[in-house]
């Protein structure tokens, strides 16, 4: 499987005590591999290798890959040991356990799709709160009219607009 190793770091958990979530799970009928941290939950579409089984590959592969360059991870199954994957000749095994059914939570696409260009949504993050450390919240509401209109970010007190972008 040809892998987003930053990516799925970015978006896994940094502690947790569930640990079928120190994981991204690998879905080869859907050609899909997940992550959660149980806040966020990031799908990659992603290339399978003929072998590849589905199952939850650990954060350590991906970091492992970073580390060495390596753009593919591959999962194995074999009858004389359980499920691993490698990379660059190490092997990591799958973890075992149930990861959480990704299906429920990821809403259907909309009636109303709006495009946001993110880099501005971080920019009124830092507008509109004074700390952003790893502990600090920034929860804010996203009111949008229609695909054309600009989307109000409230947060407290506090307001702010993001124009759309066009696609």
């Amino acid at each position: 499987m040809k892998i987003p190793a930053e990516k799925i770091e970015t978006a896994a958990p940094k502690n947790d005590a569930r640990y079928y979530l120190h994981g991204a799970y690998l879905n080869v009928e859907t050609s899909e591999l997940v992550v959660t941290d149980g806040h966020i939950l990031v799908k990659h579409t992603v290339e399978i290798d003929d072998d590849d089984i589905s199952g939850i590959i650990p954060l350590e592969a991906f970091a492992y890959a970073r580390q060495t360059k390596s753009e593919r991870i591959t999962t194995f199954d074999s009858s004389l040991s359980a499920p691993y994957a490698y990379v660059n000749g190490a092997s990591f095994p799958l973890i075992d356990g149930t990861y959480p059914d990704y299906n429920t939570v990821m809403p259907e696409a909309g009636e109303v799709t709006i495009c946001l260009d993110l880099t501005l949504l971080d920019k009124i993050r830092k507008a509109l709160f004074e700390r952003t450390g790893p502990t600090s919240r920034c929860v804010v509401s996203l009111q949008i009219t229609d695909k054309h209109s600009s989307v109000r970010v409230e947060s407290d007190d506090n307001v702010a607009v993001i124009m759309p972008c066009r696609m």
